[in-house]
């Protein structure tokens, strides 16, 4: 039996395939735990039956779900881990552009002790030199925000999935 799987399609999608086997030898031949099992039930009352009878035997590991709270669960864990990687993410590259940042402006500083020091010989004080370099800053990076969030807005328009939708619709309209 290693090895070897007979499997016929019922349909023409991978999702319509099945495979017979004996259930003793899948798990001799196969170190996978078993994750899910689609079963298809004639009558949509008969669920509390199954349901009953997978979770009354000891032997079995399994949790009975129907199919749009399964869907629905899979689809929630999906979005929370996408959530939590873009979040990750965005976290890792502000403190990268914070760190560029603080490195730019002190290249700014230190190219700019001519400049500064100009501005002292003339007689301007500490702080005027100070707050015109803060304005400038300030300017900057408004105007830098401000052009980011006009891209940022422009990418809103974008819509993208991360779920077959096609797959989705035809599976609902088949599942009861």
């Amino acid at each position: 039996m290693t090895g070897q799987w007979s499997a016929f399609s019922t349909g023409s999608q991978g999702f319509d395939s099945e495979i017979w086997a004996m259930p003793n030898r899948c798990l001799q031949a196969s170190p996978a735990r078993l994750l899910g099992a689609d079963l298809p039930a004639r009558d949509k009352r008969c669920f509390d039956a199954v349901k009953k009878e997978i979770e009354s035997d000891p032997r079995l590991t399994l949790e009975a779900k129907r199919r749009r709270v399964l869907r629905t669960t899979n689809r929630r864990r999906c979005r929370n881990y996408i959530s939590y990687l873009g979040t990750t993410i965005s976290v890792i590259f502000s403190i990268g552009a914070i760190i560029g940042a603080r490195s730019r402006c002190m290249r700014a500083v230190a190219s700019r002790t001519a400049e500064i020091g100009t501005l002292r010989a003339l007689g301007f004080p500490r702080m005027a030199i100070l707050v015109g370099s803060f304005v400038e800053a300030l300017t900057l990076g408004l105007l830098g925000a401000s052009s980011g969030l006009s891209a940022a807005s422009l990418c809103s328009a974008l819509s993208i999935s991360t779920t077959n939708s096609r797959r989705s619709r035809s599976s609902r309209s088949r599942s009861g």
